[in-house]
């Protein structure tokens, strides 16, 4: 058998290599999208949480605020009432004393009529005197 020598020589470029090579580099870049995929995302669902909790937020300082301008507008409705229960009942005490000073006026009346039928009586029965 013959023996062959080898001689040194400059490696030929590997195709298995250079596909490898590709394919991790390739992956690495499927990686970096992915991790700003995700920060992108976790950034998104941040902002919703926060932009929720802010509505929230104005949800109850708006409904507080309701409930105070409420309680304002009852307790001023109570007031009101008790205004108009007082009028009233001023109102219903003067009538009273007015038709209570009508009777009183109707009485008088009925005595001067009395008094005067009483005079118109004598004065006739007087001689002279004409009815």
């Amino acid at each position: 058998m013959h023996a062959e020598r080898h001689r040194a020589t400059f490696p030929k470029s590997n195709v298995a290599v250079n596909q490898l090579l590709a394919w991790r580099n390739e992956e690495q870049k499927r990686h970096e999208a992915a991790v700003y995929a995700k920060a992108h995302l976790l950034g998104r669902q941040i902002n919703e949480r926060e932009e929720l909790d802010e509505r929230k937020r104005l949800d109850r300082m708006v409904q507080k605020r309701v409930d105070v301008e409420m309680q304002a507008y009852l307790a001023g409705e109570e007031e009101r009432r008790e205004r108009l229960r007082d009028l009233l009942e001023a109102e219903e005490k003067g009538y009273l004393a007015e038709i209570e000073s009508q009777e009183e006026t109707t009485e008088d009346r009925q005595k001067s009529m009395r008094v005067r039928a009483k005079q118109l009586r004598e004065k006739g029965k007087k001689p002279g005197g004409s009815l």
